[in-house]
């Protein structure tokens, strides 16, 4: 929706104007929140990386004032992480601050058993 919007002439003013403010306060910074960063990779990620660059000359901000959180639930190495939003956020990878969360595993949670779906499968929904 981005890239539309980038090129489509009736949204110009949403960053003319985000491009104005930005100008008037030196001190804030643009924030984009990136989910399922993950997938971004390959072809795909350079897409996306290209898009926020031209996101970021739109409004004429430098790489410090754009900030770009990658949200994903796929990295299992938390080093890894930095150096792959920096690639595709063009911005410094010391920028890039890994937040590792923690399994919040359920009090007495227990594996299914193979029955269950066997079970449910073989449920007559038009009758239910």
């Amino acid at each position: 929706m981005l890239e539309y919007m980038l090129m489509r002439p009736i949204e110009r003013t949403i960053f003319d104007k985000t491009r104005a403010w930005l100008a008037q306060n030196p001190a804030e910074k643009f924030l984009i929140v990136l989910d399922e960063a993950h997938l971004y990779r390959g072809a795909a990620g350079a897409e996306v990386g290209l898009l926020l660059r031209r996101l970021r000359d739109r409004l004429n901000i430098t790489a410090d004032r754009f900030q770009v959180i990658c949200a994903t639930a796929s990295f299992s190495n938390p080093v890894y992480a930095p150096d792959f939003g920096a690639q595709l956020a063009g911005v410094p990878s010391d920028t890039f601050i890994p937040i590792q969360g923690e399994f919040a595993w359920r009090e007495h949670a227990t594996q299914g058993l193979s029955v269950t779906p066997k079970f449910l499968a073989n449920i007559d929904l038009a009758n239910l």
